[in-house]
């Protein structure tokens, strides 16, 4: 686990350094270098089960979470109001909460997503990002509802207007996004805006990664068996491994329990 943990930080941009003090992960120089230094050991120990790839991937994600924010960053003072042009949401998994709390960070507001994903949001500086934590949205005294629909519609302000590729496989028509922004799987959740007849009647989608959302325009038999085997290959080529999950919206509302795995 420690070596997938290491490579993760690493396909993050992130150079860990082993020092006498433990394991070192910085960001930038000066006022705004932002460090965190983990026992390594200790930290792999609170790591949940699973996947040993995905949790080094959603681990080294938490720590990454907490040192792109600048040293010198006021944005723990910011309002609700100060963030609404710069907050979305992001799906992160099991381990990620950990990476955080081993980098010193605050408890992440979290808003349900689908099987073990949450949705966290990131709130963008001039020079990187802040982790948006479940003591700032408390501090705020505003509804976690006004937090997840003003992530919601900066996610959707991004997405533009089917900026998605479509793949026709062996009869299925597979919808693929992909834009690298960061909330590609997080995406799923504007399904019904995408097309809402289409949400109504039921689509299956699959987050193989942190950068991929594939969803069909059925639920049958034959989208399954082909969503499946897309998202599996999607699933082992990812460099950021997320969920082997298979979901399905229906009637507009994405259903948090998965029905396949690939």
């Amino acid at each position: 686990m420690k070596d997938n943990i290491l490579a993760a930080l690493e396909s993050l941009g992130v150079t860990p350094r082993q020092t006498p003090r433990g394991l070192v992960a910085s960001m930038r120089m000066g006022v705004m270098k932002r460090e965190a230094v983990i026992d390594l050991d200790a930290f792999v120990e609170t790591l949940p089960q699973g996947d040993t790839r995905t949790i080094a991937q959603n681990a080294a994600r938490g720590i990454l979470a907490v040192i792109n924010e600048p040293g010198n960053s006021t944005a723990a003072s910011m309002s609700f109001i100060d963030t609404t042009p710069s907050i979305s949401p992001a799906a992160e998994g099991p381990g990620f909460a950990e990476g955080v709390a081993a980098a010193g960070g605050g408890a992440p507001f979290f808003q349900p997503y689908v099987g073990e994903l949450q949705l966290a949001y990131y709130i963008d500086l001039d020079d990187g990002q802040r982790l948006l934590t479940q003591q700032q949205v408390d501090d705020w005294g505003v509804h976690p509802e006004r937090v997840e629909k003003a992530g919601l519609s900066i996610l959707f302000h991004r997405s533009g207007y089917e900026r998605w590729e479509n793949h026709l496989i062996e009869g299925v028509l597979i919808h693929r996004m992909a834009i690298g922004d960061g909330g590609d799987a997080a995406r799923a959740t504007l399904i019904e805006m995408f097309d809402y007849a289409k949400a109504q009647a039921g689509r299956l989608f699959a987050l193989p990664s942190s950068g991929t959302l594939l969803f069909t325009d059925t639920t049958d038999e034959a989208a399954l068996r082909v969503l499946k085997k897309v998202a599996r290959g999607a699933f082992e080529k990812a460099s950021d491994p997320l969920c082997r999950d298979i979901f399905v919206c229906r009637e507009g509302k994405l259903v948090r329990e998965a029905i396949a795995q690939i």
